[in-house]
């Protein structure tokens, strides 16, 4: 008699099917991410975001929601999943 049960087996192969998907859309919102705000999008008009800041010490690169790290470019919560310049500015800018 074998001791292996076969349903657990293919279970953990049936559980590693299920997360593929999940995977590759997690890697595939990551690369659709990289999409820069455009000035005229609605909420960059509403929030004043100008790639260039006009209050030199308030830049999106020191700013509590900026997500870009030492990147010239990166990711604002508030604009979703577009990115801004992090020399860039709006008026939802808070120090870090």
């Amino acid at each position: 008699m074998n001791s292996k049960n076969p349903g657990t087996t293919r279970r953990s192969l049936l559980k590693g099917l299920v997360a593929i998907p999940v995977v590759a859309a997690g890697g595939y919102q990551s690369i659709a991410a990289a999409q820069m705000l455009s000035l005229d999008h609605p909420t960059a008009k509403t929030l004043q975001y100008t790639e260039k800041t006009p209050i030199p010490a308030e830049t999106c690169a020191n700013c509590k929601l900026y997500l870009g790290g030492n990147q010239a470019t990166g990711v604002c919560p508030i604009f979703g999943t577009f990115e801004v310049v992090a020399e860039g500015w709006c008026k939802s800018w808070v120090a870090r």
